[in-house]
């Protein structure tokens, strides 16, 4: 076999030189090369193998000859890939890589150029050529492989840049999601091209600390810049890496802070609102007063108009909480139009509403505002097919004048408002200095009230029903009454809305209940008479699970007959949970305890109750009774409530009867019983029994 070889002369030509070498010399020489020569026949045996195949494979040569290369191969069709590409390139294949076997089972990376050798005649005789160990590179290539998937997965994005020309080398999916742009577009681009924040000077700036040493990361938010334009908020952190035998390079990992941002402004928002009406909160509101009385300390004022719905729990007693809180959605959208954009409606707490009116210059312009609020109240709000009317109570304070900081202008406009419900509600009321007095005794009165059934402050009173026809008394009702130790006997009108408010009512009914039970026990047992003893329960005491079994205790330990009690409620306590109070009913009926409906006529329910619950009395309510002989639509309406109560037979109480003529009207339309000061006022138990003494 001759080679030719080429070298250079003391000149520095090229010298060429053909020399003969055996073939022990080729087999010395192929044996001593780092990668494996072979050879197979055209069947595909291996006719030759060089030494270094034991590096290889671990395999002698001898073990490996009449053997064939696809016994090799891991996969199943290696040998046929390997004659596909080997066809494909004509018979003259380089670099093809493939996994083989070793002698101990594991898997080695090969890439093997080979080529066609031919006989004398031309004819192909079979294949030879050299194969090496790649399976280092291999494993490499697999795990950047690996490593780059992951990154193309993760939520992160990765850009990679060089130092001198600052251009993208290496791009991740994520990066190409957050941009916009195509891998393409970002290996033309740099950092400064999607950060409309940095020009080129003050990005090579901020480098230059990773650069010299300063920084070793680099972390920041900034904005980078969509290929459609928007913005998009993200976190960098920023690294200067040198790897070994590499050029050094700039690896910035971004996260889109877009969903954060957006969570971290929801919660500001669920802290700063109400979650019904989406409105302020008290949170917000008082801080936005705050800012408005420093505005405006020097020039101008602030009015607060603090806003509580009358008779509210009503609604939530009567038709459930969810329509309640569709009224109060709806009310926030009619105050809201009621106010310029610059001002601010709040939802302070339940039905409790406040408005700041900045920069003010008179009271007038305050007082505009609240009667367009009163006004737009009056049209009914329809809820699931109810038309509800609503009025709100509007107490107004104004700075500097009636206080300088936001808690004091807070208070005062609270106290305005109380103000305004003393005057009848559905109205609005500016401070005014006297009012904190009497905001002072109303909190003293409330205080005061917290100890009077311990300290045995309250009493009842009794107010008879008679018989029109034979003036026989055939009941009395039992009355509340507060002894104050100050103030002596005070009204039920100034302290049981207090008890209501404060859930005091429950165990003061309670107390109230045991004892009337007590009384009319004793006069039936004293004078052998068959009185009958009412007591109103509010709607507090019926929303008490426990109702039913104080009754039925309160019978059980007075040995009153329970045919004798009569409890009074009123028809918006009826239209409540009416499967509940409908159970109550039930119980009462089964206990043989009488029910009665007070102040008859003043609600605004459906009259079908009166046929599904046992109801035994109806008693006319006392405003109607007292026009009844002047005004004709009074007339009109105790005519017709008494004409039905007898025909359902129930019996009727005709209440407020002060004078012979009210007296006569009724008994002409039929009313067979009365209660008023016509024939008695309330009286204390000492004089309440010489009365009874008298009709015995």
């Amino acid at each position: 076999m001759t080679v030719t070889k080429k070298n250079l002369n003391k000149a520095g030509k090229p010298v060429s030189y053909d020399t003969d070498l055996s073939h022990e010399e080729l087999i010395a020489i192929i044996d001593g090369m780092q990668d494996t020569f072979y050879r197979t026949d055209s069947d595909g045996w291996l006719k030759y193998i060089s030494k270094s195949v034991e590096r290889l494979l671990g395999f002698k040569p001898e073990e490996l000859l009449g053997t064939k290369l696809s016994d090799l191969y891991v996969e199943p069709d290696g040998r046929e890939k390997f004659l596909v590409a080997f066809q494909e390139a004509e018979g003259d294949i380089e670099g093809y890589e493939a996994p083989l076997h070793d002698k101990n089972g594991q898997i080695v990376w090969v890439s093997t150029n080979a080529h066609f050798y031919r006989g004398l005649d031309g004819e192909i005789q079979g294949v030879e050529g050299t194969t090496r160990d790649v399976t280092t590179r291999i494993m490499q290539q697999q795990e950047l492989n690996r490593l780059k998937s992951t990154l193309d997965k993760t939520l992160d994005c990765v850009f990679m840049f060089e130092p001198e020309t600052l251009n993208f080398f290496y791009v991740n999916e994520g990066a190409i999601k957050q941009v916009g742009y195509s891998a393409e577009e970002l290996l033309q681009m740099t950092p400064y091209d999607i950060k409309p924040a940095y020009s080129e000077a003050q990005f090579r700036k901020l480098l230059q600390s990773l650069t010299d040493g300063r920084n070793t990361t680099l972390t920041f938010e900034t904005i980078h810049r969509h290929k459609q334009g928007h913005e998009v908020p993200v976190e960098i952190f920023l690294q200067y890496i040198k790897p070994e035998n590499e050029s050094p390079r700039f690896v910035a990992i971004v996260r889109d802070l877009s969903e954060r941002l957006e969570v971290q402004e929801k919660l500001r928002h669920l802290a700063h609102h109400d979650s019904l009406t989406n409105l302020p909160n008290r949170l917000l509101f008082m801080d936005r007063l705050e800012h408005a009385l420093t505005r405006y300390r020097e020039e101008g004022q602030v009015a607060i108009l603090f806003l509580d719905l009358d008779r509210f729990k009503v609604i939530n007693d009567t038709l459930g909480h969810a329509s309640g809180d569709k009224v109060l959605q709806m009310l926030g959208e009619r105050i809201n139009a009621c106010i310029r954009k610059e001002d601010t409606l709040a939802r302070l707490s339940g039905d409790e509403f406040a408005i700041i009116l900045e920069d003010v210059f008179s009271s007038e312009v305050v007082m505009t505002v609240a009667r367009h609020v009163l006004d737009e109240l009056v049209n009914p709000f329809v809820v699931e097919g109810h038309e509800l009317f609503i009025t709100t109570s509007i107490g107004i304070s104004m700075s500097p004048d009636d206080g300088e900081d936001s808690l004091t202008l807070l208070k005062n406009a609270d106290i305005a408002m109380y103000r305004a419900k003393d005057l009848g509600r559905n109205t609005y009321q500016f401070f005014s200095p006297d009012m904190s007095t009497k905001a002072f005794e109303r909190l003293s009165l409330e205080t005061s009230l917290r100890y009077a059934l311990e300290r045995e402050q309250f009493m009842l009173v009794y107010q008879p029903q008679v018989d029109i026809e034979t003036g026989k008394i055939i009941g009395v009702e039992a009355l509340l009454r507060w002894q104050h130790p100050d103030l002596g006997i005070v009204g039920p009108s100034d302290f049981i809305p207090i008890l209501e408010e404060t859930g005091l009512i429950v165990p003061v009914g309670e107390w109230l209940l045991y004892k009337a039970c007590t009384q009319a026990k004793a006069w039936q047992k004293k004078y052998d008479t068959d009185l009958r003893i009412a007591v109103n329960l509010s709607a507090r005491q019926f929303n008490d699970v426990g109702l039913v079994s104080i009754v039925d205790y309160c019978l059980v330990r007075t040995k009153l007959p329970a045919q004798n009690l009569e409890l009074e409620i009123t028809e918006s306590v009826i239209m409540q949970d009416k499967k509940r109070i409908g159970s109550a009913f039930q119980a009462f009926e089964d206990m043989g305890v009488r029910i009665a409906i007070d102040d008859f006529g003043t609600g605004y329910s459906s009259l079908s109750y009166l046929k599904r619950f046992p109801i035994d009395t109806i008693k006319v309510d006392r405003s109607f009774i007292r026009d009844v002989t002047t005004d004709s639509d009074d007339a009109a309406i105790v005519s017709a409530i008494i004409a039905m109560a007898k025909s359902l037979k129930l019996d009727i109480v005709a209440e407020g009867v002060e004078t012979n003529e009210q007296m006569e009207f009724v008994t002409v339309k039929g009313c067979s019983a009365m209660q008023g000061y016509l024939f008695s006022e309330p009286l204390t138990p000492e004089n309440m029994d010489k009365l009874l003494a008298k009709h015995r």
